[in-house]
């Protein structure tokens, strides 16, 4: 019986060790909760540019409240960027190489997603010689 009784208090207290580590390791906080949305924090400029070839053009919204989704590959950067601006674009922007200069603040939202003002729409020719 005494064995038992004892086999019982070094479990328990085995247990007991065992919970205090884990406690201390993990500093008994839990997670704190993960929002889909992102918030911009700090704004470096109130102007941004952006190089790159224009792959996609597609408009979004209603006739009243429309919208310019651009699709570029800004060079340097592997992987496709999606841009959206406010308002109809479509004429200032041609599929191909450009440089776009838009306002990175944004002033309206599409669907919860900001817009951006486009400034200057170019086309870019590289220098060859």
């Amino acid at each position: 019986m005494k064995k038992i009784v004892t086999s019982l208090v070094i479990l328990a207290l085995t247990f007991l060790v065992l919970a205090a580590v884990l406690i201390a390791t993990g500093r008994a906080e839990t997670a704190a909760p993960r929002t889909p949305e992102r918030k911009v924090y700090h704004i470096v400029a109130p102007l941004a540019t952006i190089r790159g070839f224009v792959l996609d053009i597609k408009l979004l919204g209603t006739e009243d409240n429309i919208f310019t989704n651009v699709r570029i590959r800004a060079y340097g950067v592997p992987q496709d960027v999606s841009l959206l601006f406010c308002g109809y674009q479509v004429d200032r922007i041609d599929s191909g190489p450009m440089v776009l200069k838009f306002e990175a603040i944004s002033p309206r939202k599409y669907q919860g997603i900001g817009c951006f003002t486009l400034i200057s729409a170019e086309r870019w020719r590289e220098d060859t010689k």
